[in-house]
Protein backbone atom coordinates (compact mmCIF):
# COMPACT_ATOMS: atom_id res chain seq x y z
CA UNK A 1 0.00 0.00 0.00
CA UNK A 2 2.77 2.45 0.86
CA UNK A 3 5.75 3.18 -1.36
CA UNK A 4 8.48 1.05 0.13
CA UNK A 5 11.18 -1.44 -0.69
CA UNK A 6 10.60 -5.14 -0.20
CA UNK A 7 12.47 -5.02 3.11
CA UNK A 8 10.36 -2.29 4.75
CA UNK A 9 6.84 -2.01 6.09
CA UNK A 10 4.41 0.82 6.81
CA UNK A 11 6.37 1.98 9.82
CA UNK A 12 9.36 2.90 7.64
CA UNK A 13 7.57 3.93 4.45
CA UNK A 14 7.53 7.65 3.75
CA UNK A 15 4.46 8.08 1.56
CA UNK A 16 1.38 6.43 0.12
CA UNK A 17 0.81 5.17 -3.38
CA UNK A 18 -1.94 7.22 -5.05
CA UNK A 19 -4.01 4.07 -5.50
CA UNK A 20 -4.12 3.72 -1.70
CA UNK A 21 -5.27 7.25 -0.83
CA UNK A 22 -8.95 6.36 -0.50
CA UNK A 23 -8.32 3.25 1.61
CA UNK A 24 -5.96 5.12 3.92
CA UNK A 25 -8.42 7.97 4.47
CA UNK A 26 -11.16 5.45 5.21
CA UNK A 27 -8.87 3.81 7.75
CA UNK A 28 -8.42 7.16 9.49
CA UNK A 29 -12.14 7.97 9.35
CA UNK A 30 -13.50 4.61 10.46
CA UNK A 31 -12.91 4.97 14.24
CA UNK A 32 -14.99 8.15 14.36
CA UNK A 33 -17.90 6.70 12.43
CA UNK A 34 -17.72 3.49 14.45
CA UNK A 35 -17.82 5.29 17.80
CA UNK A 36 -20.61 7.58 16.63
CA UNK A 37 -22.72 4.62 15.50
CA UNK A 38 -21.97 2.61 18.62
CA UNK A 39 -22.96 5.47 20.91
CA UNK A 40 -26.03 6.68 19.02
CA UNK A 41 -27.30 3.62 17.20
CA UNK A 42 -27.40 5.74 14.05
CA UNK A 43 -25.45 5.93 10.83
CA UNK A 44 -24.25 9.43 10.08
CA UNK A 45 -21.76 11.38 8.07
CA UNK A 46 -18.13 11.80 9.03
CA UNK A 47 -18.92 15.44 9.81
CA UNK A 48 -21.75 14.40 12.15
CA UNK A 49 -19.43 11.93 13.86
CA UNK A 50 -16.72 14.56 14.41
CA UNK A 51 -19.24 17.07 15.78
CA UNK A 52 -20.76 14.46 18.09
CA UNK A 53 -17.39 13.21 19.34
CA UNK A 54 -16.08 16.73 19.96
CA UNK A 55 -19.04 17.17 22.31
CA UNK A 56 -18.59 13.71 23.89
CA UNK A 57 -14.88 12.83 23.76
CA UNK A 58 -13.82 9.22 24.05
CA UNK A 59 -10.65 8.58 26.05
CA UNK A 60 -7.76 7.79 23.73
CA UNK A 61 -9.57 8.71 20.50
CA UNK A 62 -7.77 11.41 18.51
CA UNK A 63 -10.74 13.34 17.18
CA UNK A 64 -8.47 15.98 15.66
CA UNK A 65 -6.88 13.32 13.45
CA UNK A 66 -10.32 12.23 12.27
CA UNK A 67 -11.29 15.85 11.59
CA UNK A 68 -8.09 16.40 9.58
CA UNK A 69 -8.88 13.29 7.52
CA UNK A 70 -12.40 14.62 6.85
CA UNK A 71 -10.98 17.95 5.69
CA UNK A 72 -8.42 16.19 3.51
CA UNK A 73 -11.09 14.03 1.90
CA UNK A 74 -13.49 16.94 1.41
CA UNK A 75 -10.74 18.99 -0.26
CA UNK A 76 -9.68 16.01 -2.39
CA UNK A 77 -6.19 16.73 -1.06
CA UNK A 78 -3.19 14.43 -1.08
CA UNK A 79 -3.37 12.40 2.18
CA UNK A 80 0.41 11.97 2.29
CA UNK A 81 0.42 14.81 4.83
CA UNK A 82 -1.54 12.50 7.13
CA UNK A 83 0.63 9.44 6.52
CA UNK A 84 2.80 10.04 9.61
CA UNK A 85 -0.39 9.64 11.65
CA UNK A 86 -0.47 5.93 10.80
CA UNK A 87 1.37 5.39 14.09
CA UNK A 88 -1.81 6.56 15.88
CA UNK A 89 -3.96 3.83 14.33
CA UNK A 90 -3.34 1.26 17.09
CA UNK A 91 -4.40 3.76 19.78
CA UNK A 92 -7.45 4.74 17.70
CA UNK A 93 -8.32 1.06 17.52
CA UNK A 94 -7.74 0.63 21.25
CA UNK A 95 -10.16 3.49 21.97
CA UNK A 96 -12.84 1.68 19.93
CA UNK A 97 -12.10 -1.61 21.69
CA UNK A 98 -12.40 0.07 25.10
CA UNK A 99 -15.66 1.75 24.10
CA UNK A 100 -17.36 -1.54 23.31
CA UNK A 101 -15.85 -3.30 26.31
CA UNK A 102 -14.04 -6.24 24.76
CA UNK A 103 -12.59 -8.55 27.36
CA UNK A 104 -8.81 -9.21 27.43
CA UNK A 105 -8.98 -12.33 25.27
CA UNK A 106 -10.97 -10.71 22.47
CA UNK A 107 -8.92 -7.52 22.79
CA UNK A 108 -5.70 -9.48 22.14
CA UNK A 109 -7.21 -11.21 19.08
CA UNK A 110 -8.51 -7.90 17.73
CA UNK A 111 -5.13 -6.20 18.19
CA UNK A 112 -3.40 -9.07 16.39
CA UNK A 113 -5.75 -8.60 13.45
CA UNK A 114 -5.08 -4.86 13.42
CA UNK A 115 -1.32 -5.44 13.54
CA UNK A 116 -1.50 -7.71 10.47
CA UNK A 117 -3.58 -5.08 8.65
CA UNK A 118 -1.17 -2.26 9.50
CA UNK A 119 1.80 -4.22 8.24
CA UNK A 120 0.11 -4.32 4.83
CA UNK A 121 -0.07 -0.49 4.66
Amino acid sequence: MARQSRSTNSTTAESLEPKDYKAYLRTLLYPGRFCYSWMTGRIGSNDAAVTFLNERPIPGLDIDLIARAVRCRDAAADPDVLFPARTALPSQFDACVELIGFGPRLRHAARSTLRRFLLRL
